[in-house]
């Protein structure tokens, strides 16, 4: 009698009678002349269903600990946090308000707040890009305008010199573009 051979491999058809609407492969198969036995697919399934149930039950509450299979734990985390909460979105924004480059550098400055800035987009509500630039301005400090000016003449960005009375003088402006 020869024995049949199992594909023990986790990609099982989703229109195979052996895996159901959760894409849980059935617990038992029947083979014709053997019987009933245990679905390797399901074995395989199971242990790592079983670790992934460990690995997060490590991570989170008790209230959520009860669940016997990571789909319905998955499910669970789900519709807790898929939806953004108002107080989330108006905590973000008063975050972006309230942002100031203080001691750290520039550019922790402003990843800063484009990580408040992604953050916000995407819950659903994207900020203005000029709505951004004032922001990201108001954040900066006297000192701090004056640090990068400083910092810029250093490394020889320009020079100065003497301008001429037959010259029309442009004033400067301080230009941000968001990349």
């Amino acid at each position: 009698m020869a024995s049949p051979s199992f594909d023990s491999s986790p990609s099982v058809p989703l229109s195979s009678p052996a895996v159901n609407r959760n894409f849980t492969p059935v617990q038992s198969i029947t083979i014709q002349n053997i019987g009933s036995m245990l679905n390797p697919a399901y074995e395989l399934w199971y242990e790592k269903d079983q670790n992934l149930i460990i690995w997060l039950n490590s991570t989170l509450s008790d209230d959520l600990i009860p669940f016997t299979f990571a789909y319905e734990l998955w499910k669970n985390l789900e519709k807790r946090f898929a939806g953004v909460s108002r107080s989330h979105i108006h905590q973000l924004r008063s975050r972006l308000q309230s942002a100031q480059k203080g001691s750290s550098s520039i550019s922790e400055y402003l990843q800063h707040i484009k990580a408040i800035s992604n953050a916000l987009a995407a819950a659903g509500t994207p900020v203005d890009e000029s709505d951004l630039i004032a922001i990201i301005l108001n954040g900066l400090s006297d000192e701090a305008m004056q640090e990068e000016f400083n910092a810029l003449q250093l490394i020889s960005t320009w020079s100065l010199t003497p301008s001429c009375p037959q010259q029309n003088l442009v004033g400067c402006k301080w230009v941000f573009q968001i990349k």
